[in-house]
């Protein structure tokens, strides 16, 4: 339930909206020019949804989880926004972006089985982690014996990725963001190997959404870190909505996974010693269908961050450290339907 607040000029939700935005990509105070679109900025639609959902609250009125992307520039959006109704029950209509065909360097066919080459390369990761990590694995139903659902896990080293693949019994489609192209090793193993969706910044990311979309209605499963990146710290981030996005408007569930002493590899192994890493899959978790406010999804992206840091050490929890006592969070995870075990979800 959205509070009300005092209706907001033009000026204050433009200044507003600037000052957020240089806040989001690190710019110095007074660089954005609202007349440009927000895409020009390098804001991937991932993040303008979370950024939606803090603008839902300061306005105190439902918004479209899209509506950054859907309007030309801030100074468009401020215009408008300032000369809609107060009425807080009546959302702003939401403008479905057309579907685009994916970009080339995206690989979002779906695939019940590995590739020869997929096979060898996962049987390869498998036997050096279990040659150079102490690995164990937790989780009463393991992964599901098939899609579709969205996979969210934390992100704690740039290894991440070739672990979880090693692990997967079925393929999966990665979401992973196009800086990753950058290093060499990375990106190899990414595009010839693992099934990618790159995420880019501005227009081409709604692209990729739509890739992931297709991907997740045509059964398959996506990959998403709902942090958006590592985390230096080591403990949980502040999660982004996309994930909650993409299983909302699919209708498939989540099943959070976590992965923590990976961190550690190269200081373990500097010291010819296996380092101990801990994989833990959790209950597949089901959202309610459809379309969705940016504060729904921001209380829909709460449950399954807490879902995740429930499965961590304290000090992997980050800025989810009371899950366990803060009655905010209890709330927003009771908010979403309950847990299901995996492989029990039916369509």
């Amino acid at each position: 339930m959205l509070h009300s607040a005092r209706a907001r000029t033009e000026r204050e939700i433009r200044d507003w909206l600037a000052t957020r935005l240089e806040r989001e990509l690190e710019l110095p105070a007074g660089s954005i020019d609202v007349r440009r679109p927000v895409s020009r900025y390098g804001l991937d639609s991932l993040a303008a949804v979370s950024l939606s959902a803090e603008l839902e609250d300061w306005l105190g009125r439902e918004l479209s989880p899209n509506i950054l992307i859907e309007h030309p520039s801030i100074e468009v959006l401020a215009y408008q926004l300032a000369g809609e109704p107060a009425a807080l029950d009546t959302p702003m209509p939401i403008r479905t972006p057309a579907v685009t065909p994916p970009p080339e360097s995206s690989n979002t066919e779906v695939c019940s089985s590995w590739s020869p080459l997929q096979r060898m390369t996962q049987w390869i990761l498998s036997f050096l982690i279990h040659l150079l990590c102490r690995l164990k694995l937790d989780g009463s139903g393991g992964f599901p014996a098939s899609g579709p659902y969205v996979l969210a896990t934390n992100h704690l080293h740039v290894l991440d990725t070739p672990m979880v693949f090693a692990l997967l019994p079925s393929p999966a489609v990665f979401f992973v963001s196009a800086h990753m192209k950058g290093f060499r090793i990375a990106n190899w193993f990414l595009s010839r190997v693992a099934d990618t969706i790159w995420v880019s910044r501005g227009e081409g990311d709604v692209q990729a959404i739509q890739s992931a979309l297709a991907v997740l209605r045509s059964g398959g499963v996506v990959a998403v870190a709902p942090e958006g990146k590592i985390s230096k710290s080591g403990g949980l981030l502040k999660g982004q909505t996309g994930t909650a996005y993409l299983a909302t408007q699919a209708d498939v569930p989540i099943l959070p996974i976590v992965a923590y002493g990976q961190e550690k590899f190269f200081r373990y192994w500097l010291r010819l010693q296996r380092v101990p890493v801990t994989v833990r899959i959790g209950a597949l978790i089901r959202l309610p269908a459809g379309k969705a406010t940016a504060k729904q999804l921001e209380t829909y992206t709460d449950s399954v961050m807490v879902a995740l840091a429930r499965m961590l050490p304290e000090e992997y929890r980050g800025v989810y450290p009371e899950v366990f006592q803060h009655p905010r969070a209890t709330a927003r995870q009771e908010a979403a339907p309950a847990e299901i075990p995996p492989g029990s979800d039916k369509k």
